[in-house]
């Protein structure tokens, strides 16, 4: 009888925590032995080990990563009427958490080989603004951004860099320096299927300046210095002990995790390239096989594939999705439309130019499963249904 292959999924979590189960079992037990279930010592140690992690002198836990980017935007002062340069091809949070203090998100084009914010597109936007207060890029998909060009551009501008690092902590960029080690203040997010994940929402702002931290704590408890002394109004976003002492577990283990995705996004990218595939450094219509793998990266830079995502051409892109969930495959199309055309964002009468790079990723890209725990075997399925498909 022959054999049917199991679905190959684009995250598994219960393959993930298997192996360090009692690990997990046993931190939970020291939280609900401890009675102590917010804040805490278990809070301030997973801090500690975090900010050293990614080069940080300070950091502080919240309620999620769209609290994270809210908090590091309160910060820094954002406000009703300011202006805040961001991509256009993100997730949501990115720009809603800007709309909700009253500023408006001013949408920059995307580098097509990253993913990440067109600092020279960014200047240009930049000096059309009046009241610009922060620079928000987006290191997507696992891979840092030109986070060189971002700092020069803040310093001539004379605002900060608040980076949305939700996807990619561990990476490096071109200079070797991990992401959260440079720009002023950096958020994260440990949303479960982050490569460093919690057991629910959970997020984090880094930071260099430690009065910056210091008001990032009080703005995550209400605004409160002290107990009952509340010298203005924040919010209400703590990172709860039991997701703090999953966290501390987990991160022991990111490093082997990230060496397994990157040994799955090789294997994609050899076998793609030995079916006719190119990279994203060129076209589709240059490539034999229509697709596109990521664009090598050069040393001492490293991407951490949260997602190991490709281009295809886009009146084939659904239907390619489709027929992969069809023979037990899943995949995972981000972003299918572009924050400059999202309505809740829509300001009327304002026209966005200039954001082609954005618009093609929207139409072209699908992620593949690159998760830590994807065997041999279904890796090469995925890149041999694939390569079938493409040819057909």
């Amino acid at each position: 009888m022959e054999r049917t292959p199991g679905r190959v999924r684009l995250q598994d979590l219960t393959a993930l925590h298997a192996p360090i189960r009692a690990e997990l079992d046993a931190a939970m037990a020291r939280v609900i032995d401890s009675g102590r279930f917010v804040l805490g010592e278990e809070l301030e140690a997973f801090e500690h080990e975090l900010a050293a992690y990614v080069g940080a002198r300070a950091a502080v836990g919240c309620g999620s990563g769209s609290d994270a980017l809210l908090l590091a935007l309160m910060a820094c002062d954002v406000g009703p009427g300011d202006e805040v340069i961001v991509p256009a091809y993100t997730f949501f949070a990115s720009a809603s958490a800007i709309a909700r203090l009253g500023a408006r998100p001013v949408f920059a084009d995307i580098d097509p080989d990253s993913f990440a914010m067109d600092a020279d597109h960014a200047r240009r936007l930049a000096a059309g603004c009046k009241r610009l207060r922060a620079i928000l890029p987006v290191h997507l998909f696992g891979r840092a951004g030109d986070v060189d060009g971002y700092l020069s551009l803040a310093s001539e501008l004379g605002v900060p860099v608040i980076e949305d690092a939700a996807q990619s902590i561990g990476a490096r960029d071109a200079s070797g320096a991990k992401v959260g080690s440079r720009a002023h203040l950096s958020c994260w997010s440990f949303y479960p299927t982050k490569n460093l994940g919690a057991l629910g929402d959970g997020g984090m702002v880094t930071a260099h300046d430690r009065s910056l931290a210091e008001r990032i704590t009080a703005l995550r408890s209400h605004g409160a210095h002290a107990a009952y002394q509340h010298e203005e109004v924040g919010i209400n976003s703590r990172l709860d002990a039991l997701q703090a002492a999953v966290l501390r577990v987990k991160l022991r283990h990111l490093e082997a995790w990230t060496k397994a995705r990157a040994e799955n996004a090789a294997y994609y990218d050899g076998a793609f390239a030995q079916a006719g595939a190119s990279t994203s450094t060129q076209t589709l219509d240059d490539a034999c096989l229509p697709l596109l793998t990521p664009a090598p990266l050069p040393f001492p830079a490293r991407c951490v594939y949260h997602q190991y995502v490709v281009r295809v051409p886009g009146a084939r892109r659904d239907a390619l999705a489709n027929d992969l969930r069809e023979r037990g495959i899943e995949t995972g199309i981000y972003y299918p439309v572009g924050l400059h055309q999202q309505p809740s964002l829509a300001i009327p009468g304002q026209r966005h130019a200039g954001l082609t790079a954005t618009e093609a990723a929207t139409r072209e890209t699908l992620a593949l499963p690159v998760h830590p725990e994807l065997d041999r075997d279904a890796r090469t399925r995925v890149a041999e249904e694939m390569i079938c498909l493409l040819r057909g």
